[in-house]
């Protein structure tokens, strides 16, 4: 398989999300939040997809989700969530290019889970530097 990516993408550990909502789910004053209340205010927001960050780099990232059954119309807003850093990234420009499910084990659970894979596209300097800060 040829590798066609820009940027080497680096495996991450657990505790980086990422969340795709319809702008109904914006966060306001996100700025004045700890970073718990942006996680729960994140959960709450009823996203389209929301998953474990496998794999990310400047160019684009890749999650596993349970998909929900009733997904909401575009557009789409992306944020990135990382706790441990306390970064929220709010609003990243984006554009899908594959989600697709991933086959199941027999040893896995019944529920289906699904890979989006994405690429980032214009970020400001300012989402470029946090997102440099969460790749270490």
């Amino acid at each position: 398989m040829v590798e066609r990516r820009k940027h080497k993408r680096i495996k991450v550990k657990e505790g980086i999300f990422a969340v795709i909502r319809g702008p109904s789910g914006r966060l306001n004053h996100f700025t004045e939040m700890s970073m718990g209340e942006i996680a729960v205010s994140v959960y709450k927001s009823n996203p389209v997809k929301l998953g474990q960050i496998k794999n990310i780099s400047v160019g684009g990232l890749a999650f596993h989700y349970i998909p929900a059954k009733n997904n909401l119309e575009g557009p789409y807003e992306l944020d990135i969530l990382m706790t441990e850093k306390n970064i929220y990234l709010h609003n990243v420009p984006f554009e899908i290019i594959s989600d697709e499910m991933i086959e199941k084990k027999p040893q896995d659970q019944e529920m289906p889970v699904k890979r989006t894979s994405l690429r980032f596209v214009n970020l400001s300097n300012q989402q470029l530097s946090r997102l440099q800060n969460i790749l270490g």
